[in-house]
């Protein structure tokens, strides 16, 4: 296990990156206010990438900011990753066939998505980034058991969070998600837990949006407010939503906490918290929408 210093022992990160060692850790020094103008490959698992000395920038040297290939148990630490903002881009990409790896104390901005896990990335942490003015914030795609925590998902021009195509049993726990078009969105996702103190407000669109035959979900002890509507299903059965704060969500035609499409009484959802004013918070029944205090 040995430590490198970018770039006084090596000018580019990916230079450190081709000739490391599981175990080894890469600082990269913000001291310098230089701007790193790469796209960095890893192939070497259990290997630490770690900005020092403030927060070292990473931006456009092609159309991938990191992009871990196959890997597993990689940390990315405390970079601006930014601008990498053509089609296809990603600030970070996580291949199929990598795991277990954490991208923490980041700043990923302006890019066409800011974290994507594709087909088969399983067992990440995403924790503690501001992930800000990108398309789409978190891209999870046909991945599972990923954890999404403690991130501040903001000012996203597309999804906040979108989990599509089979991404299944991820947790979504204790983030701030502001200002999106849509807040958190699962199309054809299933068994995933939304959770745990999400704030979930501001976003044009919906809150929180599952269609597509997304079933079996939780959806438990989240803020939904201020959203165009609260919390939207849509063609997706069995789950459940409880202990929920969602209030004034106002849509085109007044209060839009709740609406239910083609998605019958197996949803369950439980307004158990009171909203702060009014009658604006809903305990839902198939497509009744009923405001608690008068079933």
């Amino acid at each position: 296990m040995g430590t490198t210093l970018v770039p006084t022992d090596e000018l580019t990160i990916q230079d450190v990156v081709d000739n490391a060692n599981p175990g080894d850790t890469i600082c990269v020094d913000a001291s310098l206010q230089l701007t790193y103008l790469e796209s960095v490959v890893v192939f070497t698992d259990n290997i630490i990438i770690v900005g020092i000395n403030g927060t070292p920038i990473v931006s456009p040297g092609s159309g991938l900011g990191f992009a871990l290939s196959g890997v597993t148990g990689v940390t990315i630490d405390n970079f601006d990753i930014t601008g990498f903002n053509g089609t296809n881009d990603e600030g970070i990409f996580v291949s199929g066939g990598s795991t277990m790896c954490t991208i923490e104390n980041n700043i990923i901005d302006d890019n066409t998505v800011g974290i994507f896990f594709d087909n088969g990335s399983d067992n990440h942490t995403v924790q503690n980034n501001m992930i800000d003015n990108n398309g789409t914030g978190i891209l999870i795609d046909e991945s599972e058991e990923n954890m999404i925590l403690d991130n501040m998902i903001e000012n996203n021009t597309s999804e906040g969070i979108l989990l599509r195509d089979s991404a299944n049993n991820n947790t979504i726990d204790d983030n701030t998600i502001d200002n999106n078009e849509d807040g958190i969105v699962l199309d054809a996702s299933e068994m995933n837990m939304i959770q745990q103190d999400n704030i979930i407000t501001n976003n044009n669109s919906t809150g929180i949006l599952l269609r597509n035959n997304s079933n079996v979900n939780l959806i438990d002890n989240n803020t939904v407010q201020n959203n165009s509507i609260g919390i939207l299903l849509d063609d997706s059965l069995n789950n459940t939503i409880e202990n929920n704060l969602v209030q004034f969500n106002i849509g085109m035609v007044g209060t839009q906490n709740f609406s239910i499409s083609k998605s019958d009484v197996a949803n369950f959802a439980f307004c158990d918290k009171e909203p702060v004013i009014g009658m604006n918070c809903y305990q839902v029944k198939a497509v009744l929408l009923t405001p608690v205090g008068m079933m």
